[in-house]
């Protein structure tokens, strides 16, 4: 077979792609007697490695309106398609070309709430709100990240339950526990040798970070520690005012904005950490997560079905809307390390339920059974 890949993601949308580079680049390697063409529309945005069966295209978009992405998925990337013989295609966006009769699957991390659009731009929400329901129609086959996210496409959108499967999202490989002494090395260049909070993740509204502040703001009040809060994220776009935000914050000499670390540095921070928390408003990230939990750093986490789906008891839920429950929880594993202890030994078996080679394996499958 010749399997298109579109891992073309329009701006606003931050984090779809994840998911289909880390099974990808895990398929071409299984398949090598299936070709995998993948298609971008700018500078490479996903990394999949290099292979005889792999081509990669780019074909060059306008992105400056919705029409022009209407454009380019509907006559554009159906053009290549046919160009290059494709038996199916597979989209990294929640979107479809509606003018191809090849078999399509879409990837959808979590259905369209208030508080998942809070992750996108609002030309990106309006877009996909707009066009949502005939994208799912469309599709052959729906790649949902838990049951909870596929019992609601089906609910709200009223699709044939088995349209929809359920591949969770793998964990990497490449995070593990620090000795303590490479932790106040750490510690010693990023915290002036104080024990830290650590958010990794986008920066935009759907992360909550303005109520991760102001549950901080409580922590430092009541605790009167020295305990810093670092924040990893890629590069902020500009325009962000989230930068601003952190130079009028009382504590802002205890906070520790980090843009565009490397991937070596990035591995070692997170493994240092006291606590992770994760505000989300929305279900998704589960990379950052399960990094944490494979570096034995306590999770603190989103209230969502999503999230207790996939995370069970292995980490310590909040009310993302409740500053006090996020500094609540926060202050609960500051002073009890039993606590702590605890949720890393949960964490450490859970996260083993999240194979990337398995998630990879489940894609593949269903690809196959809905394109023959």
């Amino acid at each position: 077979m010749i399997i298109a890949v579109n891992t073309r993601i329009l701006p606003g949308n931050t984090h779809s792609n994840y998911f289909i580079e880390k099974c990808f680049s895990r398929i071409v390697i299984d398949q090598p007697n299936h070709q995998f063409i993948f298609i971008e529309s700018g500078s490479p945005s996903t990394q999949v490695p290099d292979a005889a069966n792999v081509k990669k295209i780019r074909i060059a978009s306008a992105s400056g309106n919705t029409l022009m992405w209407k454009y380019w998925f509907n006559y554009k990337l159906a053009a290549a398609v046919r160009k290059y013989g494709a038996d199916a295609l597979v989209h990294a966006d929640m979107v479809c070309s509606m003018r191809t009769r090849v078999p399509q699957f879409v990837f959808v991390n979590d259905v369209l709430t208030t508080h998942q659009q809070a992750a996108w731009s609002k030309k990106y929400a309006g877009f996909i709100q707009s066009n949502v329901y005939a994208y799912l129609k469309k599709a052959a086959a729906i790649i949902a990240s838990s049951q909870a996210t596929a019992l609601a496409l089906s609910t709200k959108y009223k699709l044939h339950p088995e349209k929809i499967h359920t591949v969770y999202p793998g964990a990497g490989t490449n995070f593990q526990p620090l000795s303590f002494e490479e932790k106040q090395s750490v510690k010693e260049k990023y915290a002036a040798s104080k024990e830290y909070f650590l958010f990794s993740g986008p920066v935009h509204e759907g992360s909550n970070l303005i109520n991760l502040l102001k549950a901080f703001s409580i922590f430092k009040q009541r605790q009167k520690s020295n305990m810093k809060l670092l924040l990893l994220t890629k590069k902020i776009p500009a325009g962000n005012s989230f930068a601003g935000s952190i130079r009028l914050y009382k504590y802002r000499h205890d906070v520790q904005l980090l843009e565009d670390v490397p991937q070596h540095e990035l591995k070692r921070i997170v493994a240092s950490a006291y606590t992770f928390v994760s505000p989300l408003l929305y279900a998704g990230e589960y990379e950052n997560i399960f990094n944490a939990m494979q570096c034995g750093v306590p999770v603190i986490a989103s209230d969502n079905e999503s999230n207790k789906e996939l995370l069970g008891e292995a980490v310590l839920f909040i009310d993302p809307k409740n500053t006090a429950d996020i500094a609540d929880k926060m202050m609960l594993l500051f002073k009890n390390e039993n606590e702590a202890a605890a949720l890393i030994q949960k964490a450490a078996v859970q996260v083993k339920n999240y194979d990337g080679d398995t998630s990879a394996r489940l894609l593949w499958q269903h690809i196959v059974s809905a394109t023959n």
